[in-house]
């Protein structure tokens, strides 16, 4: 399981299943989402400037899958781990997309 290092605006450092130090670029998430839905012919609006992946609070584990490339899904052990992490993305201001 991954382990969430940290979270900042740009950035969430985690180390992988192999214990390699690894990031996910926010910022290219979100611009990767919003470049999808313009391609898509939807509108953008400014909550989708907050969006960086999807999350499922309910799911067994909850997840939170970001729009890497390729996609990079973290899975909590715990309902408390899960909202914890979702927290530190609200106070760096990004948001996930409920698919629960």
């Amino acid at each position: 399981m991954k382990a969430i290092r940290s979270v900042t605006h740009d950035w969430i450092i985690y180390l992988d299943d192999a214990g390699k130090t690894c990031f996910v670029d926010l910022i290219a998430c979100n611009n990767r989402w919003i470049v999808n839905k313009r391609d898509a012919g939807e509108g953008v609006s400014t909550l989708d400037a907050r969006y960086v992946g999807f999350h499922n609070s309910i799911g067994k584990p909850p997840h939170i899958v970001f729009f890497t490339e390729p996609p990079t899904k973290f899975e909590f052990e715990s309902a408390d781990a899960y909202w914890k992490f979702v927290d530190d993305l609200g106070v760096v201001r990004w948001r996930t997309i409920d698919l629960s």
